[in-house]
């Protein structure tokens, strides 16, 4: 579904005919009626309430905006849903379940170790301090 809007370049001939090659079926809905997409409203509208859940409970500068979303679309993907029968999006998507043991609490504190310390500086401290982002892989963290 596409805005019939010309500020989005949706309707011009260059996208009807990479749609045409590709086999996709371009649905043009009318300017500002959001209603017409209401299944991709709903999903924006859950991942901002998600982002701003986590972002709320967490402290975290507004500037780690975009580290919300996608760390709420993590979240989203590996939440079961009533719309698919009570499977992740991940699950549908990769024919296995979910690994939920990787998660933490999102904003926790973290120490990083430090592992370019000079042997002189002995008392330096081995560790930063920093908060947990987001989720890249089951073993890759953002801080």
């Amino acid at each position: 579904m596409a805005d019939n809007e010309r500020g989005y370049s949706m309707t011009d001939d260059s996208t009807r005919e990479y749609c045409k090659e590709e086999g996709i079926q371009l649905q043009v809905r009318s300017p500002y009626t959001p209603e017409q997409n209401s299944a991709a409203e709903q999903s924006r509208r859950n991942l901002i309430e998600k982002s701003r859940s986590l972002s709320n409970n967490a402290n975290l500068p507004l500037s780690l905006g975009s580290e919300v979303y996608m760390t709420a679309a993590y979240f989203l993907n590996r939440t079961p849903t009533r719309s698919l029968g009570g499977k992740t999006p991940f699950e549908i998507a990769y024919k296995k379940k979910p690994i939920l043991a990787h998660l933490y609490r999102y904003g926790c504190r973290t120490y990083p170790l430090r592992k370019q310390i000079a042997r002189t500086n002995k008392l330096t401290p081995r560790a930063l301090i920093g908060y947990l982002v987001r989720f890249n892989s089951t073993n890759i963290y953002r801080i």
